[in-house]
């Protein structure tokens, strides 16, 4: 036994195992420097000390177990993942539950809109509907099967899963696409040979003879060069005239642009953003014109403004989840886009049905710029997450202040995009907000 050891056992003397204490005895006999500070009082009552101070109190332990959790931080982490799946699976029933109230009144006090702008813009939504039965049935399969397809991968997240998932997302909404416009354009040609009523979804509506029902879109345009003894309406479209045409009921468009004569025109002319005189510029005699699909694309161009600023705002609020994310991000880059991707043709899918379904009355129809904007809220922290990334590329520190330069670094691109065509701004636009969703949820399952 060497004297580190003895000294060491100074302490605990009265309690070492006959075998040690024999060998410490053994050692004091032959160690005069170690058994001086046996025999020395000063020494004895240091260690005596030393042996109270190293001793716990008697209830420590009991006192720390019961200040330690019962469960283990994962279980606790996994618990409060459930607990907000549950929380959004209330919302979703919550809305569901509303929207299926909103059209069952609006169905039942429809005849007390009857002959209003809202009253006839229904009665095209369910026309369109009836006509387009089975396209719409076709992107609610298909939304059921992306779904499928996120949780699988949200399940077990990889590039390979998750883009590969999202190629198959993007070809089953160019399927439906491709249904409903195959739909529309048969259901037209029909038709047009009967001279009845025409309905399409998506596709544009060019109107060449008479027509004796109605010529009714959804979501296209209707150009009108002869005779239409019903009415003509499009929801989320436009309406044009040309100085032949003649419409002998009401002319509609919802959310959308007419450009029409009053006298072409034996009923009303109904529109959410006004009418423009056919041929009429917007500046003047420069002859420079904006075009209806300009405006719409200008106004969706907006809307992606909004939801830029609504980011910054969203950093401010939530800069650690917004941090966690951008971490994310630089790691998995790929695998956030496939997953980003994955949700907007979901909430594409998801958000056409539900809006002729609105739309089907006139309740609903009132609901639908909410539906519009409830469809891009989750793209705000998306782009606040995308900017953090960018913030700390550019200043190279994870701020606040970094992050919402990263944020007007996006705003200066859509924007630049945007003025040289609306289409591209868009494309970016939501580029960056599906990278950083998918991040955002990637951080989630990755980081509990």
């Amino acid at each position: 036994m060497d004297c580190r050891t003895a000294h060491t056992r100074l302490i605990g003397a009265g309690e070492l195992q006959p075998d040690e204490y024999q060998a410490h005895q053994d050692h004091l006999a032959v160690c005069a420097a170690c058994r001086d500070d046996q025999d020395d009082p000063f020494s004895r009552a240091l260690v005596q000390t030393t042996r109270e101070l190293a001793l716990p109190p008697p209830d420590f332990t009991a006192k720390l177990m019961q200040r330690l959790p019962a469960e283990s931080p994962l279980t606790l982490a996994q618990q409060s993942a459930q607990r907000v799946q549950r929380r959004w699976q209330q919302i979703g029933l919550a809305v569901a539950a509303g929207l299926s109230i909103a059209v069952v009144a609006g169905i039942s006090l429809q005849h007390l809109w009857a002959g209003t702008t809202l009253g006839l813009a229904a009665d095209v939504v369910l026309t369109v509907a009836g006509a387009a039965i089975g396209p719409l049935v076709t992107l609610l399969g298909s939304a059921v099967v992306v779904t499928l397809l996120l949780n699988g991968v949200m399940r077990r997240p990889s590039v390979g899963r998750a883009l590969g998932s999202a190629a198959l997302a993007a070809l089953l909404l160019l399927s439906g696409g491709m249904v409903t416009a195959m739909n529309d354009a048969a259901n037209a040609a029909a038709s047009f040979a009967q001279e009845s009523t025409i309905a399409t979804v998506l596709q544009p509506i060019r109107v060449t003879q008479a027509i004796d029902g109605d010529v009714a879109s959804l979501l296209g345009t209707i150009v009108v060069d002869g005779l239409v003894r019903g009415n003509v309406a499009s929801v989320a479209g436009t309406v044009t005239l040309a100085p032949a045409a003649r419409v002998g009921g009401d002319v509609l468009a919802g959310i959308g642009q007419i450009q029409a004569a009053p006298e072409q025109v034996v009923g009303a002319i109904r529109s959410s953003t006004g009418t423009l005189a056919v041929g009429t510029g917007w500046f003047g005699a420069s002859g420079a014109t904006v075009t209806p699909n300009v405006v719409r694309s200008l106004s969706a161009l907006f809307g992606a403004l909004v939801t830029l600023a609504l980011a910054g705002l969203a950093v401010l609020l939530w800069p650690q989840r917004t941090l966690r994310a951008s971490h994310v991000l630089p790691r998995q880059p790929w695998a956030a886009l496939g997953i980003g991707v994955l949700i907007t043709v979901l909430l594409v899918l998801l958000t056409l049905p539900v809006l002729a379904l609105l739309a089907a009355t006139v309740v609903g129809l009132l609901l639908v710029p909410l539906l519009l904007l409830a469809a891009h809220l989750p793209y705000v922290q998306g782009l606040a997450a995308v900017g953090q990334a960018l913030g700390y590329r550019l200043t190279g520190g994870a701020t606040v202040a970094s992050a919402l330069w990263g944020v007007a670094a996006q705003l200066i691109v859509v924007i630049g995009l945007g003025i040289w065509t609306p289409f591209a701004g868009l494309l970016t636009f939501y580029l960056l907000a599906s990278l950083g969703l998918g991040a955002d949820l990637l951080a989630r399952r990755l980081l509990p």
